[in-house]
Formats: C-alpha cells, sequence, structure tokens
C-alpha cells in the first residue's frame, strides 16, 4: 500500500507471504504497478517487511531457503535503489499460540528459525547498507509502548495477534 506521509513523499510498504523465486516476481510487479500510479511515477522510500512465512522450518510450505530468501530480498531492494530502502525483520515467533490458533503442528514453525531469517534480514541489510528495523530483537528486549498514551507492555507476545503477526 502506499502511504503520502507530508507533501509529495510517498511510501511504499511491502508485506506479502513468500520470497521465493515466484514472489520476488511478485514483488517486482507490485513494485513497478506502485511507481506506475505513484506520484511522478515514482516512490520516496520502500519498506520491505519480509521473512515470517519464508521462515517455515524446511520440508513444510512455504519453506523459502535462506540462501534463496536472501538472494531474492537483495534483488528486490537492488530493483527500488538502496537509498529508498529499509528492510524490516520479522517478529519473534509464538509457537504455542500459534499452533493453538491454526491447528498447524507443533514442528511446523520454531522461533530458532525465525532468528536466522531476521539475521538474514540484518546480513542484507549490511552488505546493501542500508537501513535494518530489527523488531525481532526490538520485541525480545524492550518493553513495547503500542500506542503513545500506553504504559508499555513488557511482554512481546502481548503484541502478536496469532503468534507469527504484528497486532496493527
Amino acid at each position: 500500500a502506499a502511504v503520502h506521509l507530508h507533501g509529495d513523499d510517498t511510501v511504499l510498504l511491502c508485506e506479502w507471504a513468500f520470497v521465493d523465486e515466484i514472489g520476488r516476481h511478485r514483488a517486482v510487479d507490485r513494485i513497478r504497478d506502485a511507481r506506475a500510479v505513484g506520484h511522478n511515477n515514482t516512490f520516496d522510500l520502500l519498506v520491505l517487511f519480509l521473512g515470517a512465512n519464508d521462515s517455515t522450518v524446511p520440508g513444510f510450505y512455504p519453506h523459502v531457503p535462506v540462501a534463496e530468501f536472501k538472494e531474492n530480498l537483495a534483488a528486490i531492494v537492488k530493483l527500488v535503489g538502496a537509498k529508498h530502502s529499509i528492510l524490516v525483520t520479522p517478529p519473534p515467533y509464538d509457537g504455542e499460540a500459534y499452533v493453538a490458533l491454526n491447528k498447524y503442528p507443533a514442528d511446523f514453525r520454531s522461533d530458532a528459525n525465525t532468528k536466522i531469517y531476521s539475521q538474514a534480514v540484518r546480513d542484507v541489510g549490511d552488505a546493501l547498507k542500508i537501513p535494518v528495523c530489527d523488531i525481532n530483537e526490538e520485541f525480545r528486549t524492550n518493553t513495547l509502548k503500542l500506542l503513545p498514551e500506553d504504559e508499555g507492555v513488557a511482554n512481546w507476545k502481548a503484541a502478536m495477534q496469532d503468534g507469527l503477526h504484528v497486532n496493527a
């Protein structure tokens, strides 16, 4: 979705399910479409929030191998240009909540695997010299203030709607 911040600035926030080869092509198409309808056929900032779905453990769909994930993420950033991109790591994974709500087997995902994909996002950010918003680490180490008037949530699990996705 394109979001207008102030004046003529446009931010494109991209979150989609899988960054496999097909997902990479879909991402490129979405970015091109956004450019076609955006202000002056461009946008000022691309925020890429990817990796939570891709980090399903090997053997389960929609697992994307970490090397392929990194390669595809870098390709998406290169399309836009590093100076116009920010990466966001996947959040921590609360397996107990996710399995209870979604009826998936307990070994379908793991927090340890999600940490690997968070590191992959940080690696791509470091390699391309672009900012990374590390919500995985922030959720684990800091009290969350979801709204300015909140006193803060000490447990990151309270900020997760289903153990995998962050509350809106």
